[in-house]
């Protein structure tokens, strides 16, 4: 087995383990909102949720954020968590062409959410680890490529931490597309 290969896939999943830890310790204190969306276009608002009688439907997006327009998912994260209290924040949602804003209350996640996430940390650590077994084990193309996708699948489950820093969040989203682009079938 060389080296290099071994200690390079041992250092990016140390980093995958650090950042889904840290990840994880910041979603916890993250504010909950219960308004579930998919790049920033609303699916739902749950109904045990802060929010559950805001008027907020299945496609209406999520332009701004206490005015400020956010630049892509990473950035929205970090509009939401901004002081980390659970003041209302202004949101700006556009609907059918036409803008209107909401007053979006935040509260502490609930157990279920955060338990959800832990489940989710807790088999990423396993995919880590079969990876790391298997590729010292077989440290051929075939135990590389399995030790690989397992640190994709790590990387792709895991929660991040939430970052003020730009360039974090441009990053951030080119890895996470990235890993799409290139996850085998």
């Amino acid at each position: 087995m060389t080296r290099i290969p071994f200690v390079a896939v041992m250092v990016l999943a140390a980093a995958i383990a650090v950042l889904g830890a840290l990840g994880f310790s910041d979603f916890t204190r993250f504010p909950y909102t219960g308004i579930q969306h998919h790049n920033l276009a609303i699916r739902a608002v749950e109904g045990s949720g802060p929010n559950r009688g805001l008027d907020l439907r299945p496609g209406d997006r999520i332009v701004a954020v206490n005015g400020v327009v956010p630049r892509n998912l990473h950035h929205y994260a970090s509009l939401v968590a901004s002081d980390r209290g659970t003041d209302p924040l202004e949101f700006t949602i556009e609907r059918g062409g036409a803008a209107f804003t909401a007053e979006v209350r935040r509260g502490a996640q609930p157990a279920w959410h955060i338990s959800g996430k832990f489940s989710l940390l807790v088999v990423s650590f396993t995919f880590l680890l079969a990876g790391l077994t298997v590729f010292a084990k077989r440290s051929d193309i075939l135990g590389a490529l399995f030790a690989v996708n397992c640190l994709m699948f790590a990387f792709l489950i895991t929660e991040r931490p939430v970052s003020t820093i730009p360039l974090l969040h441009i990053v951030g989203e080119l890895m996470y597309d990235f890993l799409f682009i290139f996850l085998p079938a």
